[in-house]
């Protein structure tokens, strides 16, 4: 619960229909709308981070593929360039690197 009162030790705070929220969640570091409601840069990297868990390791989704679902699948319309940043961060490696081979 908010005081209206504020605290230098805590986030700034505003009012908003009789009721507290905290600044940080507007200021998040990238916003995305996804349908109807937004999505914050952490949940977009989740999504991704869980598409190439589920990948074929034999067939690995590349950049755009992965854009293409995200896209597709959950409506968040995002460039290439996005999601090989949101790889990087993450410390995923390309599609290239991740591709795994079965001895014939």
């Amino acid at each position: 619960m908010c005081s209206r009162s504020t605290r230098r030790e805590s986030a700034p705070a505003i009012w908003r229909n009789a009721s507290c929220c905290s600044l940080n969640v507007f200021l998040s570091a990238t916003s995305w709308r996804k349908r109807s409601r937004w999505l914050s840069s952490a949940q977009v990297k989740a999504i991704i981070q869980e598409l190439i868990a589920a990948e074929d390791r034999q067939t690995p989704l590349s950049g755009q593929q992965l854009a293409d679902l995200l896209h597709g699948r959950y409506g968040i319309a995002i460039s290439l360039r996005t999601v090989a940043k949101y790889r990087e961060q993450l410390r995923i490696p390309s599609s290239a690197k991740r591709k795994q081979y079965t001895g014939a």
